[in-house]
């Protein structure tokens, strides 16, 4: 089993990045591609945690790690949300 998880690791790091490379846009494709990437893992391991989180009953920790991981998955989705936000913030200090 940990073979086969290790092949499909593999041969997902290895194929996606060769498609980003064959286009004109390399580097947005490879920033698309990143940021998807992280959107999943994002939510793959915030759901592991929920569980875990809600199997123990600690409820507080479950709303906590819930409300990280939506504004997470919510930024990796909308990586320019960051611009404007420093912006805000910029502006707030000067």
């Amino acid at each position: 089993m940990k073979r086969a998880i290790i092949a499909v690791w593999v041969s997902v790091m290895c194929m996606v990045p060769a498609v980003a490379f064959a286009s004109q846009n390399l580097g947005q494709n490879i920033a698309t591609w990143g940021f998807t990437q992280l959107y999943w893992l994002v939510l793959l391991v915030g759901i592991a945690v929920a569980i875990t989180l809600a199997i123990r009953k600690s409820w507080m920790a479950l709303i906590s790690v819930l409300l990280v991981t939506g504004l997470l998955a919510y930024i990796s989705k909308n990586p320019n949300i960051l611009a404007t936000w420093g912006q805000f913030f910029g502006s707030l200090l000067s």
